[in-house]
């Protein structure tokens, strides 16, 4: 990618802004595009499956991606990551290739699997987000029930 030419997943050296062009499903897409020749959605490209160009390409952000979370994850110590935006699209092959590629870059010392899961309510979450806001705030009594 021009204008990048740090070592493979070697976030640390990425220039910055550098892992954006690597793993953001625009930047994604037109990867696919160029070395596929094929028009297509970036949730069609992530269902399809024995396309070894295709493949290629989704490890390839896997791997930068995972780079990326396992940086951020030895300094939070998390034990979740939730996938959002186009990540939903993902097969669960690729999620699971992600989980996979993280565990290999955390160090062997450090706090355990990570796991790596899609919300289960998909493309709610804002709406979900709003809700839960509102009820945590009922139940905590900062906001009084109208009786009738």
């Amino acid at each position: 990618i021009e204008g990048c030419s740090a070592p493979k997943y070697n976030v640390a050296n990425l220039h910055a802004g550098c892992l954006e062009l690597y793993v953001r499903s625009p930047e994604v897409l037109k990867k696919l595009y160029h070395r596929t020749g094929l028009e297509a959605s970036y949730a069609d490209f992530c269902r399809i499956t024995g396309s070894g160009e295709v493949d290629r390409v989704f490890r390839e952000t896997v791997d930068f991606l995972a780079a990326g979370i396992a940086s951020a994850l030895n300094l939070l110590n998390s034990e979740l990551v939730l996938l959002g935006g186009d990540g939903l699209c993902w097969t669960d092959r690729h999620v699971a290739d992600l989980e996979s590629a993280i565990a290999r870059l955390r160090p062997a010392d450090g706090g355990g699997r990570v796991l790596v899961r899609k919300p289960r309510f998909l493309g709610e979450g804002a709406l979900l987000g709003a809700a839960c806001g509102g009820i945590a705030r009922i139940f905590s009594g900062e906001l009084p029930l109208q009786n009738g």
